[in-house]
């Protein structure tokens, strides 16, 4: 089709160019102005070609915080994102970006350039946010954009090239057995004790011991099916999700401290029952509240720490059901179990991440394992 260039009087160049809708057979006019000649055409081009692909001749003009709202408020709709990561995506938007949180919020979407986006992840660095959390900004920060070009608002992609940030080397302190010892001690005899025991003898996910129910467990041959995870939505209550991962979906062995917590935690509902009367709530879960209602990470999480403050001598513990976690799987390799085992216990995807998070603790082992057979060499020259 037809185009037209010229210069400005103000020593700008202008251009127009006619192109014919592929949707309506009509003509369209695009137009741009530019210092040189040559980025009029090119403008001219860019803008010919998106009304070719069915998209808006120039890039929106609303701000990132904007797109990134109406992003959020549309995640009910997406299948592929489970409760969780919804909460926990809309969470982040609203604390980084709907809020002012960050500065990249304010830029409008045509003028987003990937070291917008390297400024965002080193403000938030600056502010002590760890890697994981800076990484899945970035990931949302890639969902945003990707609509954005699909429903031609956009027509290039800021984030390409910029770096995800790399893994925090620092990972969680692990308890010793004598620090597990003193918390179960502690915590014997209140609401979350049963479950204390039961996470420190399984390893599992807080999210999916508080979603078990009663028929998940075969005491015959001591083992717990795990089918999901309990979690807290914002608006919408407390109700058991899909677990984190495919790998998450698992059956757990249990040993005999672990049954023995179960069963302690049978005869408490059991008191619970008998104590409520008519106000008691039969919810099949096992780890229950006063009332039988569901015992929620929020609240155990409370009850956990007010168990581990100061004792008689004045002295503290500080613990989380995540560190609990990461205890029981770092001393299960240093029982010399294999990564295979423990990443199929802990319900990880692939042995991998297992390698990565416990790689100090499998070190150490495998010194101690080429210790026992200098000895064992030493043994047998005698």
């Amino acid at each position: 089709m037809s185009r037209s260039l010229w210069k400005r009087k103000d020593g700008r160049w202008g251009g127009e160019e006619r192109v014919r809708d592929p949707r309506t057979g009509g003509i369209v006019k695009v137009s741009a102005t530019a210092r040189t000649r040559k980025e009029v055409v090119a403008r001219l081009e860019g803008r010919a070609q998106r009304v070719k692909d069915h998209k808006a001749q120039r890039d929106s003009t609303c701000t990132f915080a904007d797109a990134a709202t109406s992003w959020a408020s549309s995640l009910a709709d997406v299948a592929q994102y489970s409760a969780t990561t919804r909460e926990l995506y809309s969470g982040d938007v609203r604390r980084y970006l709907a809020d002012g949180g960050l500065a990249i919020g304010e830029i409008p979407l045509s003028k987003l350039r990937g070291s917008d986006f390297e400024d965002a992840l080193g403000e938030m660095r600056s502010r002590g946010l760890s890697a994981s959390v800076r990484r899945r900004f970035l990931t949302i920060s890639k969902a945003i954009i990707r609509r954005e070009m699909r429903d031609g608002r956009l027509g290039f992609d800021p984030t390409q090239g910029v770096n995800r940030p790399k893994s925090d080397p620092i990972q969680p302190k692990a308890h010793t057995a004598a620090e597990v010892r003193e918390i179960l001690t502690r915590t014997s005899g209140t609401r979350v004790g049963n479950l204390v025991v039961f996470l420190a003898h399984t390893g599992m996910r807080v999210g999916e011991a508080l979603a078990l129910q009663w028929p998940d467990v075969d005491f015959d041959a001591s083992t717990v099916r795990i089918s999901g995870t309990l979690v807290r939505i914002t608006g919408e209550g407390v109700y058991k999700a899909a677990t984190k991962t495919k790998g998450s979906k698992r059956t757990v062995p249990l040993n005999s401290y672990a049954v023995e917590a179960l069963r302690r935690q049978a005869q408490m509902q059991t008191a619970d029952a008998e104590r409520a009367h008519s106000k008691y709530e039969f919810s099949g879960y096992i780890f229950t509240g006063d009332f039988g209602n569901v015992l929620d990470l929020r609240n155990a999480s409370r009850a956990y720490k007010d168990a581990l403050k100061s004792d008689r001598d004045g002295e503290s513990i500080e613990s989380s059901f995540h560190r609990l976690r990461h205890s029981f799987a770092t001393l299960l390799v240093g029982t010399g179990e294999s990564a295979n085992t423990v990443a199929a216990i802990l319900g990880h995807n692939s042995t991998r991440v297992t390698l990565e998070t416990y790689a100090a603790a499998l070190d150490e082992f495998k010194s101690q394992a080429t210790d026992r057979l200098g000895s064992l060499y030493e043994a047998d020259s005698l």
